[in-house]
């Protein structure tokens, strides 16, 4: 349904249809919020997308059972406040675009995930990124970590580590697209400590 001319507020009635998947709005006049019965009713939404429509106010309420999405695109939006801590809860979410919107506060910390490889870069938003950042990965290699990388490649890993769920910090470095200097005004925080928390991997 993406690249339309719809109109007005994401209908709250979405939010029934329990067994959705995939929901694209992108490139549609669409205002408003997104409507609460929609982030606690689509629990089954692997992918979403309201990309360069003219969405307002907090991404999420307090309330929220998008526990399976992979992909969250809500870039070209007019989204406020705070990315919301409720997106920790999304464990397998490799995708998250919120690029030109109106966010304030603190990128959540990496600390205590699976993530291997080299660190990112220290440019843009990740030249904040402090060795407490990424504390608890212990594949990570890089600056500000004192472990360096070794010269035969990007990952640490010991060969049998690759089937056991640990997350490619190359992959995760892609999909990690918040562009402070487009609209946006964040800066990581360091508070999320709990070991099965996966946040923007």
């Amino acid at each position: 349904m993406s690249r339309n001319h719809f109109q007005g507020s994401i209908p709250a009635l979405i939010g029934d249809m329990n067994f959705l998947e995939d929901l694209d709005l992108s490139h549609n006049q669409l205002s408003g919020g997104l409507p609460e019965h929609l982030v606690m009713g689509c629990s089954s939404l692997f992918s979403l997308t309201l990309s360069n429509n003219s969405l307002q106010g907090q991404m999420f309420s307090s309330k929220f059972n998008l526990t399976n999405l992979r992909e969250l695109r809500l870039d070209g939006n007019h989204f406020s406040g705070k990315i919301p801590d409720s997106l920790s809860n999304c464990f397998g979410l490799t995708t998250l675009d919120v690029s030109n919107n109106e966010l304030v506060g603190g990128i959540p910390s990496v600390a205590y995930n699976n993530l291997s490889g080299s660190t990112p870069v220290m440019t843009a938003q990740f030249s904040t990124f402090e060795e407490s950042s990424y504390v608890g990965n212990h594949f990570l290699c890089g600056k500000p970590l004192p472990k360096n990388c070794s010269t035969s490649g990007p990952s640490s890993l010991p060969e049998e580590s690759t089937d056991k769920g640990l997350i490619d910090m190359t992959a995760f470095y892609a999909s990690f697209v918040l562009p402070v200097n487009e609209g946006n005004s964040c800066q990581p925080v360091r508070t999320i400590q709990d070991e099965q928390v996966k946040v923007f991997s």
